[in-house]
């Protein structure tokens, strides 16, 4: 007899089911899954948007405001922050607004769960995110250029800060064993602190050869100071216990000598 009727018509109704309740848990999950994938791709658009979005707001912004300091004592400057805050405001008032108000349709479809025409909204957004992406790395990328010089001397600035600041450190640390040289410690603080004023100064005046003279000069002296300055606690304890304790076991000893007779004046000491 044949199977289908060994089954009989039960089994048949259980088989049935089984399967459908199968594939409806399957057709579920895809579904589940693919309006995953739609929150998914929403998130990514709009990760990647803020990012770049940071980048605009914060790191264009700043150079901007530096363009202008450097502008109000430099006529070349001048010229350039001025382009570049059109520039600026260009970017974030018609490419960051119209991304971010994309972003919004695309999240409120998402949340709505209205998938009818996500994926042509999706792509307009994608293309939208990219062509942000590029006027704002390709904006970065200028004005880091237009401020190669500054940028570099800034650089170096604070190497040399970092080897004052160590020297500030160890003085402080070990004023005590340094008490004979406060003065001439107290000398080149003050002296440097002047001299990176001076260099802001300039440096805010666009004049980066003489700006870059004084941090070379500051270099080579706090170099030099930092040649020496394990060795200094050690020397300035000899010259002040060390050495007039030797003189002293000196005197006594000529005092001594002379006491026993010895005609000292004859000996050259």
């Amino acid at each position: 007899m044949p199977t289908f009727f060994l089954l009989g018509i039960g089994g048949i109704v259980s088989i049935i089911i089984g399967a459908a309740v199968i594939v409806s848990a399957l057709i579920f999950g895809g579904i589940i899954v693919y309006k995953k994938s739609f929150r998914s791709a929403s998130m990514t658009l709009r990760k990647e948007y803020d990012s770049y979005h940071t980048q605009l707001t914060s790191d264009c912004k700043n150079m901007v405001n530096r363009l202008k300091v450097l502008g109000d004592h430099n006529e070349y400057f001048q010229s350039q922050y001025q382009e570049r805050q059109k520039q600026y405001d260009d970017i974030l008032s018609k490419r960051d607004k119209d991304v971010s108000a994309q972003l919004n349709s695309l999240d409120e479809m998402v949340q709505d769960k209205n998938y009818k025409g996500y994926k042509e909204v999706e792509s307009s957004c994608t293309k939208a995110v990219d062509d942000f992406a590029k006027a704002v790395s390709t904006f970065n990328a200028d004005l880091n250029s237009i401020l190669q010089d500054d940028n570099d001397i800034h650089s170096n600035a604070v190497t040399v800060k970092g080897k004052y600041r160590k020297i500030h450190e160890f003085y402080d640390f070990h004023v005590s064993e340094l008490k004979g040289l406060e003065s001439s410690f107290q000398k080149i603080f003050s002296t440097s602190e002047q001299d990176f004023s001076r260099f802001d100064d300039l440096s805010n005046q666009a004049d980066f050869d003489n700006a870059k003279k004084i941090l070379e000069k500051l270099d080579q002296l706090f170099t030099a100071i930092l040649a020496v300055l394990e060795q200094l606690p050690l020397l300035e304890v000899s010259v002040t216990n060390v050495l007039p304790q030797k003189l002293d076991s000196v005197h006594e000893k000529y005092q001594e000598m002379i006491r026993d007779g010895f005609i000292v004046s004859q000996m050259k000491v």
